[in-house]
């Protein structure tokens, strides 16, 4: 047996943390891979370590702010226009859980 749900309305300030720590998380893995293929490719350890510095420990934050504020603006836009156009909606379904 299913159900709808109605997805109302949006904390945007939960969602802003969200997505800054999934922007924060996944620039870190990017440019990390790119700091590692710096030192194979270039194989000096000075340009390793300035691009470390960079990759590791600005860009990640920097990621993480812009994915903060891309996260509250969404979180305001969906708020603003599911008043106009109306909620999402989502089928749920129940089920029972077996304890293992």
């Amino acid at each position: 047996m299913s159900k709808f749900l109605k997805f109302k309305k949006v904390n945007t300030l939960k969602l802003a943390y969200i997505s800054s720590m999934v922007f924060f998380i996944l620039a870190l893995c990017i440019f990390l891979i790119r700091a590692i293929i710096s030192l194979i490719f270039q194989g000096q350890i000075f340009g390793f370590i300035s691009v470390l510095i960079i990759s590791v420990l600005i860009m990640p934050v920097v990621y993480g702010i812009v994915g903060f504020i891309s996260g509250w603006v969404l979180g305001i836009l969906y708020n603003l226009v599911s008043k106009c156009v109306g909620s999402l909606e989502f089928e749920v379904e129940e089920i029972e859980k077996f304890n293992d």
